[in-house]
């Protein structure tokens, strides 16, 4: 029945099915939704395998498969040809992430401002989001503590409106790391507890796991 099936619309099911897991938590169903384009990516549109290849370098740094997330992230990048794909931005938010993981935190700095940059004349908001929880990172690896705060708070406070929980998870979490590095610990501690309560709302074992470990630290 391959011939009768709207592929486009298995692709943008799968896709949307491999962002729910991934943001419960849920890598491995993840990856397996993706394989209904990776598997077969002669049948679907460039910019739908562009996405595919884009949440498995997202799911391959989150495990810290730095090679993965480097071949990935090069398909991606491949099958991403404009107009028709409109997720540059992400992708060069992703590069930054892959750069900080590598150790190059100022490289890393600028290729995030250059994806702020991009998604503020895009106007968007979850984007934009992102690009501030990277520089954030960065900012932090560069031992600016404080700046790196401020970003986190920006990126929270666009996430809230959005209504996103998994990103304001990470947000909170990563408030609580930083404030746990500058020595701040009853501010590490509210935002590791605020992590733990939004986590624990979602459904999102993974972060509840993450944030239960910081609070252990700040207790």
């Amino acid at each position: 029945a391959d011939s009768f099936e709207d592929f486009r619309s298995i692709g943008v099911n799968a896709l949307n099915l491999a962002a729910v897991h991934q943001a419960l938590g849920e890598p491995e169903a993840a990856h397996h939704a993706l394989e209904r384009v990776l598997a077969a990516p002669a049948r679907f549109e460039g910019p739908l395998v562009a996405q595919a290849a884009g949440l498995k370098t997202s799911l391959a740094l989150q495990a810290r498969e730095l090679g993965a997330a480097e071949d990935w992230l090069k398909r991606a990048e491949g099958e991403c040809i404009p107009p028709a794909c409109r997720i540059q931005t992400a992708l060069l938010i992703l590069r930054a992430q892959l750069t900080l993981e590598r150790g190059a935190a100022g490289e890393s700095r600028s290729q995030a401002a250059r994806a702020l940059a991009a998604s503020r004349a895009e106007n968007s908001r979850e984007e934009e989001a992102n690009a501030l929880r990277v520089d954030g990172r960065a900012a932090a690896a560069q031992g600016g503590h404080a700046e790196a705060v401020a970003l986190r708070i920006q990126a929270l406070a666009i996430d809230k409106q959005l209504a996103l929980p998994y990103k304001i998870g990470l947000d909170l979490m990563a408030l609580a790391e930083t404030e746990l590095m500058r020595g701040e610990l009853q501010a590490a501690r509210d935002y590791a507890q605020r992590a733990l309560d939004v986590s624990r709302a979602a459904g999102n074992r993974q972060q509840q796991a993450t944030a239960a470990r910081i609070l252990e630290r700040v207790r």
